[in-house]
């Protein structure tokens, strides 16, 4: 169990829904930003992921956008 769950949306062509799962699972798996905050996260369903206190949505957000 970790200490937050975050919603993740993704607008594609100007259309908000769930981030794809598939998409939280390589991000989370891969974790290519190498950054700290970044340890000790999982995806759960499309638009969900728990993480700990470490990680804020800007900085979720920021490393989400770089994939």
């Amino acid at each position: 169990m970790y200490a937050q769950r975050f919603l993740v949306d993704v607008v594609i062509r100007g259309e908000r829904r769930a981030c794809p799962l598939e998409w939280l699972d390589q991000f989370c798996m891969r974790n290519f930003t190498n950054a700290a905050e970044f340890d000790g996260h999982f995806a759960v369903a499309d638009g969900q992921v728990e993480v700990s206190f470490r990680l804020t949505p800007h900085v979720l957000a920021d490393g989400l956008g770089r994939g």
